[in-house]
């Protein structure tokens, strides 16, 4: 006997977004942000300034009270994508809200983000597609519907972008990375990373399994789910006149989703149990994922941005440096970069047949499978103490196997001349173990800065910054 179930499943994700290592001191960059807004206003080294002269990760700044100054403190790494002035000024007018809209005499703030929407009538297009029935031991009918499918799910999506400039640099990367996370839910790009599958691979799985062990249902299953990026931990340090971004950390979030009865879509307040799956390996493998498309390394650049930027309107930085941080907030003109309005719906339709002996015959599953896409940077960086330096082990702890004298420990066996019953001690005398010297304190970031500048007119300066 041959029987064929349909599977189909549809997946619509929605992203957000950013970053974290281990402590390791790697060559790192100083830049003032006085200089750096003189050299645009002059029109002089402004391919240094735009580059924010070399740093691909920010890390932190430094308050220079004396010279009236910001000083942008960051990693240069040639192994990440650079970083760029118009992003970095993008998440500062976020932060002012500069981009905020007013109504009523309220001005409304928006977190950057995009989204990606499918029109809720092709949704309600392709769930009735599913319910017609479908002869799969015909393969001219199975590739009719296949057409069909993907004709209704690439139909234009309507793209959004909130709290920056729609045509920026910014949301471009937003959007880009939003885009390019369909394919890797749907499968129709593979990574090769050990531990990370797409969502309609973990789908197939399941199935497989299920008819298996005889708990699957001949009813066309469906799934519908977004995904976003989300702050995991975001916490920085705050020194005497500096502020150390201690660690910025990727979530992938998810949530079922359904068409409700006015035709739209509803959250269900829950992640369906294989989409949660795929959103926490994409966790785990964020770093390995962003090796192999830079665009996630770009996009956790941008949610460094938005925190420093909040600690920076926080921490009353422009109170410190008026001069430059006018000009950035009102002056300096973001350049243009087209972002498209609408993109098309990306569908992948993989069959999938198994063939499986069930005791009563064999079964063959054929699985339908289509996906349909967001981001949204809700960054709050909690503050934490300063980092505690390792100490070095005591002389007792070190010594931790030949006993002190006058203690009752027992003697470990040893040649006769040197046994330590030979010369038993006085029972009045102890001496007591000396701890190893503290180790001397590390210098501060702003001083190790602050020392670095060799003149308050150099724009950026070479220092060691300690990454986590």
């Amino acid at each position: 006997m041959l029987i064929r179930t349909p599977v189909r499943l549809v997946t619509f994700c929605v992203m957000l977004a950013l970053i974290g290592h281990s402590a390791v001191a790697k060559p790192g960059r100083a830049v003032s942000l006085n200089i750096l807004a003189a050299a645009m206003k002059t029109g002089q080294l402004t391919d240094q300034a735009e580059s924010l002269c070399g740093i691909t990760r920010l890390t932190g700044y430094v308050i220079d009270r004396k010279s009236r100054d910001i000083v942008l403190v960051g990693a240069v790494d040639p192994s990440l994508p650079p970083l760029h002035l118009e992003d970095l000024v993008v998440a500062m007018r976020n932060a002012w809200i500069v981009y905020g809209k007013t109504k009523g005499g309220i001005r409304y703030y928006s977190d950057p983000g995009c989204s990606i929407d499918p029109d809720p009538r092709v949704l309600c297009e392709l769930h009735a597609l599913q319910a017609e029935p479908i002869d799969f031991s015909n393969d001219d009918a199975l590739r009719a519907a296949s057409d069909k499918w993907n004709e209704i799910g690439r139909r234009p999506q309507s793209v959004r972008v909130m709290g920056v400039p729609f045509d920026s640099q910014f949301a471009r990367t937003m959007v880009d990375a939003d885009y390019y996370m369909k394919r890797l839910v749907n499968g129709s790009v593979k990574l090769g990373i050990d531990g990370f599958r797409s969502l309609s691979d973990l789908h197939a799985d399941a199935r497989r399994e299920q008819m298996r062990t005889h708990t699957e249902s001949d009813e066309p299953q469906t799934s519908m789910n977004r995904f976003w990026f989300s702050p995991g931990e975001v916490t920085y340090e705050q020194q005497d006149s500096a502020v150390v971004l201690r660690s910025c950390t990727v979530k992938l979030l998810t949530e079922e989703e359904f068409l409700n009865s006015k035709g739209g879509i509803s959250g269900m307040g829950r992640p369906d149990a294989l989409a949660g799956t795929f959103a926490r390996q994409f966790t785990e493998c964020y770093d390995e994922i962003a090796l192999q498309r830079p665009i996630y390394r770009q996009l956790q650049g941008l949610f460094a941005f938005v925190a420093i930027a909040r600690l920076m309107k926080e921490g009353g930085a422009a109170k410190v440096a008026p001069g430059a941080f006018d000009y950035l907030l009102k002056t300096y003109k973001v350049p243009v970069a087209p972002v498209n309005r609408k993109v098309n719906g990306l569908t992948c339709i993989s069959r999938v047949e198994e063939v499986l002996d069930t005791g009563r015959g064999k079964r063959t599953i054929v699985m339908i499978q289509s996906s349909c896409g967001g981001v949204s940077m809700s960054v709050h960086p909690k503050r934490v103490g300063p980092a505690k330096a390792t100490t070095a082990p005591t002389v007792a702890a070190s010594r931790a196997s030949s006993p002190a004298v006058g203690t009752t420990s027992a003697p470990k066996q040893s040649h006769p001349a040197t046994s330590a019953t030979s010369r038993p001690a006085h029972p009045s005398r102890t001496v007591a173990a000396k701890p190893a010297p503290k180790p001397a304190p590390r210098p501060s970031m702003a001083s190790t800065v602050l020392g670095a500048r060799k003149s308050p007119r150099s724009l950026a300066w070479d220092v060691q910054v300690d990454v986590d």
